[in-house]
C-alpha cells in the first residue's frame, strides 16, 4: 500500500514539474516574441525611410523576405502556445507550416550576412557558396529534427491546458540534432565576424586616424554586438545539452529550465539583430551615399557605401590623397 501511495506522489511530482516547464516553455516564447514585435515597431518608421522609400533592390527585397516571413511565424506561434482543442491532423499540419515559414526566415536572415561578406571581399563566388553550405545544413538538421517529432493533439494529456498540441521526440538523434543546429549557428557566426573583423578592421582604424567616420564602423560595431551576443547564447544551450548527452544524465532542473529559455530567444534575435543591422547600414549609406569625407592635409576619402544599382551590396572604397576636398 506504501509502494502505491509512493508511486503516486512520485508521478503527480513527475506531471507537476512537466507542467511547469510546458508553462515555463510558452511565457518564455511569447516574451521572446513580445521582444520582437517591440522592435519591429520600433524599426518601422526607419524601415519606411531606408527601404520603402527607395527603389527596391535585391537586398531590400530579400530584408523584406527575412523580417516579413518571421513576422507570419510570429504570429502563428502564439496560435500553437495557446490552448484550445486542434486535430492532430491540424496539429502537424499547422505545425508543418510554422516551420517551413521559419526556416524561410532563417535562410533569409543567414543570406544577408553572407551578401554583406559577399560584397566586402569583391564578390567573390567560391566565397558564396561555401557560406551557402550553411544555410542548407542548417535548413536540413531543422527538418530532420522536426520529422523526429511525434505530433497530436493535446486532448487527454497533462499538456492539454497549456497547448493545443503535444510533441514527444527525445531520442538519441533528436538530442544529437539538438546539438548540432547550435553547433551550425556558432560556426557560421564565427566565420562571419572573422571575415567582417578582417576586411573592416583596418579601414576603421585609417578612417580614425584620419578624422573621420565610416560606415565600416558600423559594419564592425553591430557586426561585433550581434556575433557576441548569439555566441554566448548558443554556448550556453550547446554546453548544458552536450554535458547531458555525453555524461548520459537527464538534465537537472535548472539546467532544462536555461535551455528553454535560451532555445527560445536564440530563435528570435538573429533576426532581430540582423533586421537592425540591415537598417543602421541603410541609413547611414542614405546620409553619406555620393559624398565625399574630407580629411585633414589634403587627404579625401569615400567610406564604405552601399551600390544601390547592384542590389545594395557593400562596396569598399580605399583612401586617396588629392589635391584637396571636393
Amino acid at each position: 500500500m506504501s509502494d502505491s501511495s509512493s508511486d503516486q506522489a512520485i508521478a503527480k511530482e513527475i506531471i507537476i514539474n512537466l507542467q511547469f516547464d510546458r508553462l515555463l516553455d510558452n511565457y518564455v516564447a511569447l516574451s521572446a516574441l513580445v521582444i520582437w514585435f517591440q522592435d519591429f515597431l520600433l524599426t518601422l518608421p526607419t524601415e519606411v525611410r531606408s527601404i520603402w522609400s527607395n527603389q527596391l533592390t535585391g537586398c531590400s527585397v530579400l530584408f523584406i523576405l527575412s523580417r516579413y516571413s518571421f513576422l507570419l511565424f510570429a504570429v502563428i506561434r502564439p496560435v500553437v502556445i495557446i490552448a484550445g482543442y486542434m486535430s492532430s491532423t491540424s496539429c502537424r499540419d499547422l505545425e508543418f507550416t510554422e516551420h517551413v515559414i521559419s526556416s524561410v526566415a532563417c535562410a533569409a536572415t543567414k543570406l544577408l550576412s553572407i551578401l554583406r561578406v559577399y560584397a566586402l571581399f569583391g564578390q567573390k563566388r567560391s566565397l558564396f557558396i561555401v557560406l551557402c553550405l550553411f544555410i542548407i545544413a542548417d535548413i536540413a538538421v531543422d527538418f530532420l529534427s522536426w520529422f523526429l517529432i511525434t505530433i497530436t493533439t493535446s486532448q487527454g494529456t497533462f499538456d492539454e491546458p497549456f497547448s493545443p498540441c503535444f510533441g514527444t521526440g527525445g531520442n538519441l538523434e533528436f538530442e544529437i540534432l539538438n546539438i548540432v543546429s547550435p553547433l551550425l549557428q556558432l560556426a557560421f557566426d564565427s566565420i562571419i565576424f572573422i571575415l567582417t573583423l578582417a576586411r573592416t578592421a583596418r579601414h576603421v582604424m585609417q578612417s580614425r586616424k584620419f578624422g573621420f567616420r565610416s560606415i565600416a564602423e558600423v559594419v564592425l560595431r553591430d557586426g561585433t554586438l550581434y556575433f557576441f551576443t548569439i555566441f554566448i547564447i548558443a554556448s550556453i544551450q550547446v554546453t548544458i545539452t552536450l554535458d547531458s548527452l555525453l555524461s548520459g544524465s537527464i538534465m537537472s532542473n535548472t539546467a532544462a529550465h536555461v535551455t528553454l529559455v535560451v532555445s527560445a530567444f536564440l530563435g528570435v534575435l538573429p533576426n532581430l539583430l540582423i533586421n537592425r543591422f540591415v537598417l543602421n547600414l541603410r541609413a547611414y549609406s542614405n546620409r553619406t551615399i555620393q559624398h565625399s569625407v574630407n580629411g585633414p592635409s589634403g587627404t579625401t576619402a569615400l567610406p564604405l557605401i552601399y551600390d544601390y544599382e547592384k542590389g545594395s551590396v557593400i562596396s569598399l572604397v580605399p583612401m586617396q590623397r588629392g589635391g584637396g576636398g571636393r
